[in-house]
């Protein structure tokens, strides 16, 4: 009896144990996956009524936001069209941003769920464009004066960008990810073509 007793709390313990590392973090729109080491971002827009997953197509291709990869009747996957964040529009300085999302392109991965009145989005594979100043940086601190091998590398928001080496979500990094979001809500976001004025 006994020992069943300990064997029983011993399995309660390594599940309760297992859950509390796979488990995923999330801050904002953001959910980090502590055991894979990933961040992904998802959030749920309201739209209006009249608008179909064809049009939301079209929004996005035709705004050169994403590349259309694959489609099935309600929902497309895409790659975005890279761009560097104009850090100001959302109301920050140049002085006060952190160095990382200054004039570099971002990238990701999206995927697009369509519901009558709404639609879901799905970001991944998170990063940017390396522009060679963090890596000319870097380099001129420790070996002097040298050309930078870094510049256009894929450079990923997930694994040691996101989690320090136990795992754990970097909250240093909360100001990135504050500006990341505010950017990645614009861009997903669907804005109603604005009619223009015939007279003019």
């Amino acid at each position: 009896m006994k020992r069943s007793l300990i064997l029983i709390a011993f399995i309660v313990l390594q599940i309760i144990g297992f859950r509390s590392y796979s488990q995923n973090e999330t801050e904002s729109n953001f959910r980090f996956d502590n055991s894979e080491r990933t961040v992904s971002w998802i959030k749920v827009y309201d739209i209006d009524q009249n608008i179909d997953v064809s049009e939301l197509k079209r929004y996005f291709s035709e705004s050169r936001i994403l590349n259309i990869q694959s489609e099935s009747p309600n929902s497309f996957s895409a790659e975005f069209v890279r761009k560097p964040i104009d850090i100001q529009k959302y109301g920050y300085a140049r002085g006060t941003t952190p160095m990382v999302l200054l004039d570099v392109e971002q990238i990701f991965n999206a995927s697009v769920e369509f519901k009558e009145g709404r639609y879901r989005v799905i970001l991944t594979n998170l990063g940017y464009i390396d522009d060679g100043v963090l890596s000319d940086i870097a380099q001129r601190a420790l070996v002097g004066n040298t050309s930078t091998t870094a510049k256009g590398n894929i450079e990923s928001y997930n694994g040691d960008f996101s989690f320090n080496k136990r795992n754990e979500v970097r909250k240093s990094y909360s100001g990135i990810f504050e500006i990341l979001d505010k950017f990645y809500s614009d861009m997903m976001s669907y804005k109603k073509p604005v009619a223009g004025d015939d007279d003019w």
